[in-house]
């Protein structure tokens, strides 16, 4: 009965817009969302930093933030080594997180880099659903045009164990796909996470590519909130999710940042 009653649930959430609480939102601006439920000096995971241009923002908006990114495209990872160089608090290690700690296969996109994942290209299969005319043989076509590399794989909880970290304030997920492998390995850590910004989608791009929907159940169950989704209700967007403990908190008013707003649809 419960799988009933969550297909249904789920089927109407998506056929409404109006039923998620989608804003205007804008990529370099989305952090500035979570300001009011941070402190002045949050403590940050960062997973995808790609070149780390998000994790400069980050240091913009909270100067006394300690931040730990992770990037596992060699490429990448020595980019963001370089912007951050001369930032005091942040860290950067050369891992992908998931839900196990191994060596696995990492697609690297040159299509869009920043479009890399652990996941392999379901793409044309997706595309084939909106265009019936697409061959199913078409399906094996690469649009991302993917380099497969291996890299190191770890969870939240064993790199918090193994690094002796306390607590995460802010955890920003911009990982093609694996969010639910991230968040469900930092069960040590979920309970005293502040908010969630994280990249959801609405079609299976790639495959295995979590879904908004389960995001959605997981967090939800373990007392998260919606409060802000932007972008394409039926492909892609970035939602932020508020941990409901400290919905009745005082805001964090005086954060200079906090200046631009949403825009509610």
């Amino acid at each position: 009965m419960r799988f009933f009653l969550l297909f249904f649930f789920f089927t109407y959430l998506y056929s409404s817009e109006i039923d998620l609480p989608f804003v205007r939102g804008s990529d370099k601006k989305s952090a500035l969302y979570a300001a009011p439920f941070l402190p002045n000096n949050p403590v940050i995971l960062e997973a995808g930093t790609f070149g780390g241009e998000d994790t400069c923002n980050f240091k913009r908006i909270w100067k006394k933030a300690t931040i730990y990114g992770f990037e596992p495209v060699p490429k990448s990872y020595k980019k963001t080594l370089e912007r951050t160089k001369l930032l005091k608090g942040v860290t950067i290690f050369p891992y992908a997180l998931s839900d196990a700690e191994n060596e696995a296969t990492f697609f690297v996109s040159r299509v869009n880099p920043g479009a890399s994942s652990l996941l392999s290209d379901n793409f044309s299969c997706v595309i084939r659903q909106f265009n019936h005319n697409i061959n199913a043989e078409d399906c094996s076509d690469n649009h991302y045009k993917d380099v497969p590399i291996s890299v190191p794989v770890t969870t939240i909880n064993a790199w918090g164990k193994k690094n002796n970290i306390s607590h995460i304030d802010y955890i920003w997920l911009d990982t093609e796909g694996s969010e639910l492998q991230i968040l469900s390995s930092a069960t040590d850590f979920l309970r005293n996470v502040r908010v969630i910004s994280t990249e959801v989608n609405f079609q299976e791009f790639r495959s295995g590519m979590t879904q908004f929907s389960e995001l959605y159940e997981f967090l939800t169950e373990h007392n998260f909130l919606l409060k802000y989704i932007y972008g394409n209700p039926k492909w892609q967007g970035v939602a932020m999710f508020i941990n409901k403990r400290i919905l009745n908190d005082p805001m964090n008013f005086k954060n200079p940042y906090l200046i631009p707003k949403p825009i509610i649809r």
